[in-house]
């Protein structure tokens, strides 16, 4: 198991680990939150002989630092954006061409984010748990169903 931190964000450090086969199909865990950390269980979803299996704790979470939880740290510089931002910057530090995407809840949210922003280095969005906040449910069902269709 590799586990280095990385210093990614522009105000912090972001923490993360990779398993697996290093010549596996990459795939990028996206943990629920904000808040919390990257669950180290979430490894066992994959073959580790098939796939290189990467953790991180967004932003402010986790082990990442500066934590959120801390009341000093400017949550200005911790967005969605940012997360994007972060995620993107660690697939180019491990040198991943494209990366399978898995997450739940928030981890969700931030697939489908990252779905709608250029570049797009993903091979498929799988996720569960997706919460719709939204008045016209079908406008948002048929949203994600094209972004679903991206390349698979």
């Amino acid at each position: 198991m590799d586990r280095p931190g990385t210093n990614l964000a522009p105000r912090g450090q972001v923490d993360w680990e990779t398993s697996g086969s290093p010549e596996g199909r990459p795939v990028l865990v996206v943990h629920v939150g904000p808040g919390g950390g990257g669950r180290r269980g979430a490894r066992r979803s994959f073959d580790p002989d098939a796939f290189r299996i990467v953790l991180f704790d967004q932003r402010g979470c986790g082990q990442s630092l500066p934590h959120s939880s801390d009341p000093s740290v400017d949550m200005a510089h911790n967005t969605t954006e940012h997360l994007l931002a972060d995620m993107e910057l660690l697939r180019e530090d491990l040198g991943i061409d494209r990366w399978l995407l898995y997450g739940r809840s928030w981890g969700s949210t931030l697939i489908l984010a990252c779905a709608q922003t250029p570049p797009r280095p993903w091979d498929l969005a799988s996720r569960y748990g997706l919460r719709l906040y939204s008045t016209d449910a079908w406008s948002s069902m048929r949203l994600i169903r094209v972004i679903s269709s991206g390349p698979v």
